[in-house]
């Protein structure tokens, strides 16, 4: 059983599968959305991470909510440590999605 922040399990929901270009298939843990969907055009799978309808106990005192992101067993983004998130590569990361979505 995974255990959720302060030692409560995460509340998870899943949504249907894809039905049309418009509805991606998603979980929603705790008020963030995780989309993961074949990207046709880039020919990747493409997981997309949502975090603004996060629940309030995830996020920081700077509006900011924890990520780890873990790519088989390897760690590939670790925000998760208290305190002061790793700005820099966290904001590198989401400008470089800015940057494919304009």
């Amino acid at each position: 059983m995974l255990e959720g922040v302060h030692g409560r399990g995460p509340s998870a929901t899943a949504v249907p599968a894809q039905t049309d270009d418009n509805d991606l298939p998603c979980v929603e843990v705790d008020g963030v959305l995780v989309f993961a969907y074949l990207d046709h055009e880039a020919g990747a799978v493409r997981v997309s991470v949502h975090r603004d309808s996060a629940e309030d106990r995830l996020v920081r005192p700077d509006g900011t909510v924890p990520l780890r992101v873990e790519v088989e067993d390897a760690v590939v983004l670790d925000d998760s440590a208290e305190g002061t998130p790793k700005r820099d590569l966290l904001n590198k990361l989401l400008d470089a999605a800015d940057d494919r979505q304009e």
